[in-house]
């Protein structure tokens, strides 16, 4: 073949698509395991804001609690996002 587009080639956008769904779909799992551990982590840091005694302690802990639950709505959007690029099916 002279460089032109062959029959392996008709393909190829398919191909593309495919490998990039697949990209988007493992990009999707590590935000969903990530999205996961940062609630059991702001929860857990929830947990804990009863058990401090000192005032300064459960301002530390409700403030760390709020940057994972931040965290935990960027991941979310980034979830989303991922899921539209990825539309139906």
């Amino acid at each position: 073949m002279n460089g032109e587009s062959g029959p392996g080639e008709a393909g190829r956008p398919d191909a593309e698509r495919e490998e990039l769904r697949a990209r988007l779909r493992a990009e999707l799992a590590e935000v969903e395991a990530d999205l996961a551990a940062v609630r059991r982590t702001a929860a857990q840091i929830r947990a804990g804001i009863g058990e401090a005694d000192d005032p300064a302690d459960r301002g530390a802990l409700i403030h760390a609690a709020d940057e994972q639950d931040a965290l935990a709505e960027q991941l979310a959007a980034r979830r989303e996002n991922l899921l539209r690029r990825l539309g139906p099916g």
